[in-house]
């Protein structure tokens, strides 16, 4: 649409014909566009926030990427038909002002003396036009692997169907370009190797431009549309009250030893000793563990907990777990189902094939890893026991 638009706009001649366009966009495009839905998933994907599901399709960002780009390719088009026109040795060599007016050469004037006007009918710009046109799409393809995130990062052969599609889309265009029955049908010719070298230099700073919106969106536009959708949140709808938290009678909830229990895995994970636990000391914590964590996995478990965590805090978010469990008699009820002759026990044996037969399905080392604190006796898992352990803990015994 630049494309046509420029050469329209400025009186150059046609830079492409219709029956170009629909190559382009029936054969062409279409390898590359249908290799782009293999794509893997960005490597950032569960670091970033979800969606605002209220946010259009099509963002002002967005919106100015897609125009960027797209003016890039209409210009870059236009721009290699009038480089063969205005600079290229073997072109005519005309000035800007010869070009622009290029509809009054076969009128004749001074200006025009020494121009064979038949060299506005050569398809030497067109080819130039058309293959800047076919490379830029095929670059872009490439820069389609991802949103956001750099080809550094996310290098071509991440998507190796993208590549096979692109290979076949240029050798496609290579059909028509050296094949002498399709120049006559689509009105090109053979390129140079000089040529070419022209079309990659007016083609390759698409990547470039691309790169440069996805560092912006990286690191500014996502950065600032979080921030502004988490305020308009708060402004728009204030966060829900959590429930009142029994703070004072929280130790009722346990006995001594379990509370003791609570106070050594609270000092385990309080690192610097300084009476609360911060993103930090969970860090140290998961990293003794060999486990890594990202900063947004430590902010959402830091905000678990309405202010700065204590143990007070620490053992009311526990008892809110196990406050939050389902009743006791709807877990028994769910277990009694299984047991037919009503003894309060049910097969070890039978559980772990329900275990791994049935619903999440397990695996052995799984079920094994539960079984290890569950009350099982000769080859019997007493639930009612499990029951009491799963609501109010398990008690040291004598």
């Amino acid at each position: 649409v630049v494309c046509i638009f420029l050469t329209a706009a400025l009186g150059l001649p046609e830079s492409l014909i219709p029956v170009q366009l629909l190559w382009v966009n029936l054969v062409t495009d279409g390898l590359p566009a249908t290799a782009l839905g293999f794509n893997p998933p960005d490597l950032d994907i569960m670091e970033r926030p979800p969606r605002n599901p209220k946010e259009s399709l099509i963002t002002p960002w967005l919106f100015f990427r897609y125009m960027a780009i797209g003016t890039y390719v209409g210009a870059g088009t236009v721009g290699a038909s009038c480089w063969w026109y205005v600079s290229h040795h073997d072109g005519p060599l005309l000035t800007w002002t010869q070009l622009k007016h290029h509809f009054k050469c076969r009128g004749g004037g001074k200006e025009w003396e020494d121009i064979d006007c038949d060299v506005f009918d050569d398809p030497h710009p067109m080819t130039m036009a058309l293959s800047v046109l076919v490379t830029i799409e095929m670059l872009n393809s490439i820069n389609s692997l991802s949103e956001n995130q750099s080809l550094l990062k996310m290098p071509p052969w991440y998507n190796k169907y993208l590549l096979c599609a692109i290979g076949l889309s240029m050798s496609l265009h290579m059909m028509i370009l050296y094949v002498p029955m399709f120049n006559t049908v689509f009105q090109i010719c053979p390129l140079t190797l000089e040529e070419w070298i022209a079309v990659l230099k007016i083609s390759f700073p698409v990547v470039l431009l691309d790169e440069l919106l996805k560092f912006i969106a990286r690191h500014f536009i996502d950065t600032f549309s979080l921030n502004y959708t988490m305020a308009s949140r708060a402004k728009a709808k204030p966060p829900k009250k959590r429930q009142q938290r029994a703070t004072s009678n929280i130790f009722a909830m346990f006995d001594q030893s379990q509370i003791q229990e609570y106070k050594e895995a609270f000092n385990i994970i309080d690192h610097d000793r300084d009476g609360f636990i911060s993103g930090d000391d969970l860090k140290d914590m998961f990293a003794s563990l060999g486990k890594v964590v990202t900063d947004v996995e430590v902010d959402g478990m830091i905000r678990e907990a309405p202010g700065d965590i204590n143990f007070t805090m620490f053992l009311t978010l526990f008892g809110e777990k196990l406050t939050g469990t389902d009743p006791e008699d709807v877990i028994k009820n769910a277990f009694m189902s299984l047991d037919e002759d009503g003894s309060g026990k049910i097969s070890d044996e039978r559980l772990r094939e329900l275990l791994m037969t049935i619903g999440d399905r397990y695996t052995d080392e799984e079920v094994d890893e539960l079984f290890k604190e569950a009350p099982i006796k000769d080859g019997l898992f007493d639930y009612q026991e499990f029951v009491k352990i799963l609501k109010y803990g398990k008690k040291d015994q004598d």
